[in-house]
């Protein structure tokens, strides 16, 4: 998962961490969750590749959060989530379907 943070797709999302804009709202909404993940992390390279991205970031633990719903690109798009979410969710299914094809066949 770090490595796909780290592939030039999510380039955008390595910028928001360091965006002014909204507040910087998106910023910390990121920088705590990949907190969250780096402390779910063990100590590999994947750890200390995050560790040391997070590292550049600005510090927006001592900042007021100025988070609010209105402040956040996700409530001023027009994203569907619920739909997003239930297609997800085929897919997810559709993925365990074909998994389970694959070891009964390699079972026999």
């Amino acid at each position: 998962m770090v490595q796909l943070i780290e592939s030039p797709i999510f380039a955008s999302l390595r910028l928001a961490l360091i965006s002014h804009s909204n507040d910087n709202a998106d910023a910390q909404h990121l920088s705590r969750a990949l907190y969250g993940i780096l402390m779910l992390l063990p100590q590999t390279e994947a750890f200390h590749l995050l560790n040391n991205r997070l590292k550049c970031v600005p510090n927006y633990w001592s900042q007021p959060n100025k988070i609010s719903s209105k402040s956040t690109n996700e409530s001023q798009c027009n994203i569907k989530f619920d739909e997003l979410f239930i297609y997800f969710k085929h897919i997810q299914d559709l993925h365990h379907q074909k998994r389970v094809e694959k070891r009964k066949k390699n079972q026999f």
